[in-house]
């Protein structure tokens, strides 16, 4: 089973799926392109000097990154899909089975 954890926010998401690669899931995580520092590994994790390859990206300064997103998650062989933060909806609009994982501010 191929995974693509969806979003990034306060490097949740690269620590989830580093942990997990580290236990030979098949899992990739997708990122915003030039995130802000607190969801920056480069920044965060002493241990790397380049993004590893098992991270993608979409650029939110191009006007098609919503459209870009639903076909990178719904055109390559991912079985499932775990979003948080503002990606579930895109997660849905995938078709791709997905978990959407709430991070508290998109409760209220």
């Amino acid at each position: 089973m191929k995974i693509l954890y969806a979003g990034n926010l306060a490097n949740v998401g690269y620590y989830h799926v580093k942990e997990l690669r580290k236990k030979n899931i098949d899992i990739e995580l997708v990122m915003e392109a030039n995130p802000y520092p607190n969801g920056d590994p480069l920044i965060r994790d002493p241990t790397i000097t380049q993004y590893p390859e098992w991270i993608r990206f979409y650029d939110r300064r191009k006007s098609s990154w919503k459209i870009d997103l639903i076909r990178m998650m719904r055109e390559s062989q991912y079985d499932f899909i775990h979003a948080h933060a503002e990606l579930p909806i895109f997660a849905y609009l995938s078709r791709k089975p997905f978990l959407a994982q709430t991070t508290g501010s998109d409760l209220a």
